[in-house]
């Protein structure tokens, strides 16, 4: 316990002096010197009105080292409850319960907070030399100690103590944060979280941000996100950064930083880098800057403008959509009947056999993209809407009208799904598109055509009329529509320009793409941002569904019209560069 009576006047002063000073605190009372950005960020977190704010800077920044006065600061100074005033007060206020939360996505880089405090308190930190290798003074470093702390269900996790009463605990988020429910904190940070792992990178960072949120919601805490933005988290990192540069939204505040703004940081280690890195590496870990195409089949400059906040969530059938039953001729004894009211025709053994179609008076029909799971996965439908004609384009786009998702199950019934699927097909009418893979996919497709319903089976192994498998056709054909209508920039021998990440030069002010969908499809664009080819540990159901659904249309309109729309070649500048054929 602190004795106030025992402090020297000048470590009284900097205490004093500390409070409202986050740079002058840590220099003089833990020894280590604060650089202009890092202390930018400390001012806006004192400052700034944000919840959320978000670095995303490059690598050997100190990125780690302005977490740590984040939480420190805050567990010696206990913000958020008034000041002692008395000696009674005091001994309340050295009692109450004062808690901060560092995250990352793995338990070892959660740790590296917890060495580098421990290091502070013991003065050996290599932040607290100068550049003639003299150790500072830490004074204040003996306020806090690394240790474990056991939880309400038995576990130990690494904590940092602080003499004042405040305790900071680390946890790392993997499997989606699920260690973090069940305790509030005042402030929190989420460090390095481009490195989050799983099968479902998007979901996962979500789900991250969703409880981390809520954990810190009964204080209205704030929570400081920072990372080197990796090629799988780029799309995430756009839409936080998109809000950052919002002056509209007041919930989110950045800042990007070059290594070069780290004056500690090594010269020889930049050149070096310069000359060994490839210019997208560069360009990530030193410039801290995101963009390019590595590693990707399809790059964000195609599936950013593909998403949109001008299309709602779900978009209702128009008023002459919708199927009708069409009964085949009837026995001699029967009477042939047609009615639209599929469940009564369907279920009824009075009723002759017959098909369903489109009733024919919409300007509209519809691809209705199942990819059913297997196992305990989830059975994904996406509904796009195209001409009746199938001509769609970049001014009248295949547009997502409907999404819906059955969460798997090991006991899930194959009655269950194609029941779903009739419930969405009716209303919309159009044709069905079944993955049928697998032995599952086969079964759905097969009742549903024995009930009349236009299904086409879909098989990603299998060829096409060409000899072409299935899924790498279906990739082209979605990158040739996701692009159509680029106006890319050529040289003299008309091939396309392209910039240091491999982007085709193109007139920006252009709208390109025939294809658009609600921004609200988030788990649609993370698996798409995503998607490799053959990496079985992805989950990507939601990305098949909108391959199936896109290679179709390609072929519709194609079945309508010869006439050569797409860029395949000019825009990808060969698809052996993405592992395509």
């Amino acid at each position: 316990m602190i004795d106030p009576t025992r402090l020297t006047s000048d470590v009284e002063r900097l205490i004093a002096d500390g409070r409202h000073d986050v740079g002058r605190w840590m220099a003089n009372g833990l020894g280590i010197y604060l650089h202009d950005k890092q202390l930018e960020v400390i001012e806006a977190l004192s400052k700034d009105p944000a919840t959320y704010y978000l670095l995303w800077w490059a690598n050997r920044v100190g990125k780690t080292t302005v977490v740590i006065p984040w939480h420190l600061h805050g567990i010696f100074y206990k913000y958020e409850i008034p000041e002692p005033q008395t000696d009674r007060d005091y001994k309340l206020w050295l009692a109450d319960d004062y808690r901060t939360l560092h995250t990352a996505p793995l338990g070892a880089l959660a740790l590296r907070l917890w060495t580098a405090i421990k290091e502070i308190g013991q003065g050996t930190h290599p932040a607290q030399r100068d550049d003639n290798g003299e150790r500072r003074e830490a004074p204040l470093g003996a306020f806090f100690t690394a240790g474990t702390e056991r939880n309400a269900n038995g576990g130990e996790h690494p904590v940092i103590k602080c003499l004042t009463g405040g305790t900071t605990d680390l946890y790392s988020t993997e499997g989606g944060g699920g260690r973090i429910e069940g305790t509030a904190w005042r402030r929190g940070s989420w460090d390095e979280w481009p490195q989050q792992e799983g099968a479902d990178f998007g979901g996962q960072v979500r789900e991250v941000l969703t409880r981390l949120t809520n954990r810190l919601s009964d204080f209205d805490g704030k929570l400081l996100i920072t990372g080197t933005v990796t090629e799988e988290s780029e799309h995430i990192a756009k839409d936080w950064i998109e809000l950052c540069d919002d002056p509209q939204e007041l919930d989110w505040w950045g800042s990007s930083a070059t290594r070069m703004d780290n004056p500690h940081a090594s010269r020889k280690a930049i050149e070096l880098a310069g000359r060994a890195f490839d210019d997208e590496d560069y360009k990530r870990s030193v410039l801290g800057q995101i963009g390019g195409v590595k590693g990707r089949l399809i790059p964000s400059y195609m599936v950013d403008p593909a998403f949109t906040r001008a299309l709602p969530r779900e978009t209702p059938p128009h008023p002459e959509d919708g199927a009708l039953f069409i009964a085949q001729p009837a026995p001699a004894n029967r009477p042939r009947r047609e009615s639209r009211d599929p469940r009564v025709l369907e279920d009824s053994p009075e009723v002759a056999r017959g098909r369903f179609a489109d009733r024919g008076t919409s300007p509209w029909t519809y691809i209705h993209a199942w990819d059913v799971a297997i196992a305990a996965a989830d059975n994904v439908g996406l509904t796009f809407r195209l001409p009746m004609d199938y001509l769609f384009s970049v001014e009248k786009p295949l547009t997502g009208v409907r999404r819906v998702v059955i969460p798997g199950s090991r006991t899930l019934q194959t009655s269950e799904i194609v029941s779903t699927i009739k419930r969405e097909y009716l209303p919309y009418g159009g044709l069905i598109v079944i993955d049928t893979t697998d032995a599952h996919g086969k079964s759905i497709a097969r009742e549903l055509k024995s009930q009349g319903y236009p299904v086409e089976e879909f098989t990603f192994n299998g060829r096409d009329g060409k000899g072409v498998i299935r899924k790498e056709s279906a990739i082209l054909h979605t990158r040739d529509l996701l692009t159509e209508g680029m106006a890319t920039v050529t040289d003299a021998a008309g091939e396309p320009l392209l910039d240091g990440d491999g982007v085709p030069v193109f007139d920006r002010e252009k709208p390109y793409g025939a294809i658009r969908c609600p921004k609200d499809w988030v788990r649609t664009r993370d698996q798409l941002a995503v998607l490799k080819i053959d990496d079985d540990k992805q989950r990507k159901d939601e990305a098949m569904a909108f391959l199936e659904a896109c290679d179709t249309a390609y072929r519709l309109r194609r079945s309508r019209t010869r006439q050569v729309t797409h860029q395949r070649f000019a825009v990808f500048a060969g698809a052996r560069r993405y592992g395509v054929r």
